[in-house]
């Protein structure tokens, strides 16, 4: 499943690529209603966490981006006490793995698509990836 916030990021450079099989291929995932929506208290919870990162000098974006990393982390958050693990998938690691220590699991997505190929999972440490 995926996060409504990432299949919006996924769709825009998809369509600003005009990767029109691309998009064909998301909407045939929605349609299996694998996407996780965005929520109101998920959103409640992104800006606690935007604002707390912030004071920290820990911010994941620009002030003016909309930060979609916070905003899935949120979804995650919310819906954790439904899974068993979380997991996210992201090109951006170093942003990311300060989420581990709220039980988020972060995964380099290339490395996963190659585990995905050969039928492996393994675990692995978000650190070691630059």
């Amino acid at each position: 499943r995926i996060a409504a916030i990432t299949d919006y990021e996924l769709r825009r450079e998809l369509t600003l690529r005009d990767l029109h099989k691309g998009i064909s291929n998301l909407n045939k995932f929605a349609q299996r209603k694998q996407i996780i929506p965005l929520c109101r208290e998920s959103l409640i919870i992104a800006t606690k966490l935007w604002a707390d990162l912030r004071k920290a000098a820990q911010p994941t974006a620009d002030n003016k981006n909309i930060d979609c990393d916070v905003i899935m982390v949120a979804q995650a958050l919310k819906l954790q006490d439904r899974y068993d693990q979380i997991i996210i998938l992201t090109i951006d690691i170093k942003d990311l793995v300060r989420f581990k220590k709220f039980g988020i699991e972060v995964w380099d997505w290339k490395q996963a698509l190659v585990d995905w190929k050969y039928k492996e999972v393994n675990l692995y440490n978000p650190l070691s990836f630059k």
